[in-house]
Order: C-alpha cells, then structure tokens, then sequence
C-alpha cells in the first residue's frame, strides 16, 4: 500500500533548514532582482540541534504575513568559510544600489542576484 503523503511548505523549508541547505522562499512572482537579508531568524553552526523556534517560525508563515510586514520572502544560507547557518526575512530590490544599500544598514556580508545566480559580497 502506498501512502501518498503531500508535505507542507513549511515542513520542506524547515528540512533544507535542518540540512543547512541554502533556499530562498520568495511569497509572490513580483519579486526584485536582488535579495537582502532584511532580519535574522536565526544562526547557528548547527541548526538543527539549535533553532528552537523553526517550528513556530516556519509553520505561521503565509503570504499575508509576507505582504502585512513588507517582507519579500525567507531564505537560508551557509557561509562555507565561517560553518554558520543563517536564516533571514528577505527582501527584494530592482536596483543594486537600494541592494547593497539596505544590506549594508543590515551589517550584511552579501547580497543576491537572482538572475545572475551568484553572490555580490559587500565590502566596508
């Protein structure tokens, strides 16, 4: 007998969490080029032994709290050189400059371009 068991969004980001793998979420297709780290939810080395809050987190996320908070989506990342895994509200922004901008008020290490596919590290 097979069990077709369709998994939540929110139960698929809270895995690639667990696992450390990067994701970006974003609420809507009108979204901007560049992402930014607008506000961390958490950062740890390991995150599935220490986000106490992912579930809370990931499971009271809809698209109307994304649009009620200015808030373009959620994503997680790996910085590779330093083992720590973040996971941040995210915005996005049509113009590099309000990017890199916004990134830096946010002491950011980097934005990304979601058309280019790559990160733009910030230098300061």
């Amino acid at each position: 007998m097979s069990h077709n068991h369709k998994i939540s969004l929110g139960q698929r980001l809270i895995n690639k969490v667990n696992s450390k793998e990067s994701f970006t979420y974003l609420s809507n297709e009108n979204n901007g080029r560049y992402i930014v780290g607008i506000e961390t939810l958490h950062k740890s080395k390991n995150p599935s032994l220490n986000y106490e809050d992912i579930y809370s987190d990931f499971y009271n996320m809809n698209n109307a709290f994304f649009n009620d908070n200015n808030i373009s989506g959620v994503g997680g990342w790996l910085n590779k050189e330093t083992g720590t895994y973040y996971v941040d509200y995210i915005k996005t922004y049509n113009d590099i400059f309000d990017a890199l901008n916004k990134a830096r008020q946010n002491n950011e290490v980097a934005i990304w371009d979601n058309i280019e596919q790559k990160e733009i590290k910030l230098i300061y």
